[in-house]
């Protein structure tokens, strides 16, 4: 990317962990394992995986989610028109695959 709008050290700090998420008392919302609040964004740091950055979105039946791997290049987009479907489970299907294709090492 060019950087046009917003510089490289502010999208530096965007994706650095900033608070831990996982086990915190105070957040249940993505309190997931390996994960921290950015600037806007969840991260997630798993062992063996590169690092991911994140953010979802619910509306009544509608729920999204945006991920990218920043050292990667790659971005996945989960858009869903139910709400009765783990979108956890699909996006964790999808880094499986990509991890499978060879585009996380």
């Amino acid at each position: 990317m060019k950087n046009a709008v917003i510089g490289e050290k502010i999208k530096s700090q965007m994706y650095t962990p900033q608070i831990k998420v996982t086990g915190s008392i105070f957040s249940d919302y993505q309190n997931r394992e390996d994960t921290w609040y950015a600037l806007g964004w969840f991260v997630e740091q798993k062992d063996g995986m590169p690092k991911k950055v994140y953010h979802t979105g619910d509306n009544g039946g509608f729920q999204i989610y945006v991920g990218f791997f920043p050292e990667k290049d790659l971005h996945v987009l989960v858009f869903e028109n139910r709400n009765d479907q783990s979108r956890w489970d699909l996006v964790e299907k999808i880094d499986e695959i990509s991890k499978r294709a060879h585009w996380l090492d």
